[in-house]
């Protein structure tokens, strides 16, 4: 039982740091994006980063539960 809990917590430790360093990467980015000014590209740029996270979430979450 602890070797399965194991190797599940192994992928999900995986998945967690690979995704962070995504949205830090990315967070930084539309950080400079900000200093542009242009209010109305920068919030569809953010609405575009929140679907990607959305669907990577939901498809990481799937993934370990199944």
């Amino acid at each position: 039982m602890v070797g399965m809990y194991s190797n599940y917590y192994v992928l999900y430790t995986t998945i967690n740091t690979i995704l962070s360093r995504i949205f830090d990467s990315v967070t930084h980015s539309l950080g400079n994006l900000h200093t542009d000014k242009n209010l109305e590209h920068e919030y569809k740029i953010f609405k575009t980063i929140n679907f990607i996270a959305v669907i990577l979430g939901a498809t990481a979450g799937i993934g370990i539960f199944c």
